[in-house]
């Protein structure tokens, strides 16, 4: 009268009993799923990046262009008012180097003192070649510069390429 009766041959599931096995398969199934979907954090899958760049000019033709700005656009998903927002940028390279005239403490850097929920700010930065380089050693290729975003003590990173020509 157990859950396996033996009959001739292999070991076979009495058919009164098949439906607790299923019902017992399909909980443990549901169960597991909501442990998955619960686990994950699904805010950073859904929402938009809060950190986009682009350049003035890209492809930067370095016999035509003169000037160059990188332009760094932040948001504040968060849930709360952001305070002291800072933004950086490094070039990767030394070939070129960054001016921010919004900058009151590095060159590189600027600070968004207040900015509120889902509101977004635009930093325009000067990016010029290194005075420590001759523009005709500078290659034809692609330049790295790496973005940093401090939001509320959460650090949010980006790298932008330029092509230069």
């Amino acid at each position: 009268m157990g859950l396996y009766d033996q009959k001739n041959g292999p070991l076979k599931l009495r058919p009164d009993k098949k439906f607790i096995i299923i019902g017992v398969a399909a909980f443990v199934i549901v169960i597991i799923l909501a442990i998955l979907i619960f686990s994950v954090n699904w805010s950073g899958i859904f929402s938009g990046s809060n950190l986009s760049i682009k350049f003035s000019k890209n492809p930067y033709v370095l016999s035509k262009d003169t000037d160059l700005k990188i332009l760094v656009t932040v948001k504040n998903d968060s849930e709360v008012d952001a305070i002291d927002s800072k933004i950086t940028i490094i070039p990767v390279e030394e070939v070129f180097f960054i001016t921010c005239s919004a900058s009151a403490i590095e060159n590189n850097s600027v600070v968004i003192p207040i900015m509120s929920i889902d509101s977004s700010r635009t930093v325009n930065c000067d990016v010029k070649v290194s005075p420590t380089i001759n523009k005709a050693e500078i290659l034809t290729g692609t330049y790295n510069f790496d973005i940093t975003y401090i939001l509320n003590g959460t650090r949010f990173e980006k790298r932008a390429t330029l092509t230069v020509k």
